[in-house]
């Protein structure tokens, strides 16, 4: 399959996919490519969000490269001092949030609403391609083909490794403390999940506030140009009346 038809398919909204998907298998088919027509058939619908991954991500390059860094440096940070991780997350939150407000962006452009829950799916599919190796090629050219899942605490920390260290208590005591230690992994993840969708609905709401004010500025311009067109219209007449009096005053001179 020519990887510029199917670059070019992402490139369409959701809504039109289905249709020149299937207009450009029948062009491939026609001019005897058939198994590129096959493979075209066969690429899938993709959602909304992750459509607007793809085309932010395309938008974009130096944003995901961005993203790709501080995921990376806060998995080299981990384990480090306590403000270099924090550091790391802040540079996170900075890039992943750049990039999810560029997706909605894409989508609000798209007429499409920027709901907290497809705006939560667009930051983890970002963030879930940026932590894994293979998905972050597709992502770094919009080419994704599957909404992702966020990567939780073990993925992007526990990748680098531990620094050397003497056996401590917790290692001692065995299976126990390591699923202590698992489940307290599980619940700080959960809690940088759930610090993520409150921001993400924070966001949006921010979104929708910013257009109720934009759709409110456009009514007001539209009714301040209908009041300029009524003056105008107003004026004008007033001239024509002023021109046909004096053509009057010039025919019929007083006597």
């Amino acid at each position: 399959m020519a990887r510029d038809d199917a670059d070019a398919l992402r490139g369409v909204p959701p809504e039109d996919f289905a249709r020149e998907r299937n207009a450009l298998a029948k062009r491939l088919a026609a001019a005897g490519r058939a198994e590129e027509a096959a493979e075209i058939r066969r690429l899938r619908r993709p959602s909304l969000p992750l459509w607007a991954v793809n085309q932010a991500a395309r938008g974009d390059r130096q944003a995901v490269d961005r993203l790709v860094d501080a995921v990376e440096r806060l998995r080299r940070a981990h384990f480090g001092p306590g403000d270099d991780a924090a550091r790391a997350r802040a540079r996170q939150r900075d890039a992943l949030r750049a990039l999810v407000e560029r997706a909605g962006s894409v989508i609000a452009g798209a007429g499409r609403s920027t709901t907290a829950d497809v705006l939560a799916r667009v930051s983890a599919t970002l963030l879930g391609a940026a932590a894994d190796p293979e998905a972050r090629r597709d992502l770094e050219r919009g080419r994704l083909s599957e909404e992702l899942s966020a990567p939780g605490f073990e993925a992007l920390a526990g990748v680098a490794p531990a620094p050397a260290r003497r056996p401590g208590k917790d290692d001692r005591a065995g299976p126990a403390a390591r699923e202590r230690r698992r489940r307290e992994a599980a619940r700080a993840a959960a809690g940088e999940a759930r610090a993520r969708a409150e921001r993400l609905e924070r966001d949006a709401e921010r979104h929708r506030r910013e257009a109720d004010e934009a759709s409110a500025a456009a009514k007001d311009l539209e009714r301040r140009l209908r009041e300029q067109r009524e003056r105008a219209r107003a004026a004008r007449a007033a001239a024509e009346r002023s021109a046909r009096a004096a053509a009057r005053a010039r025919r019929d001179p007083p006597t």
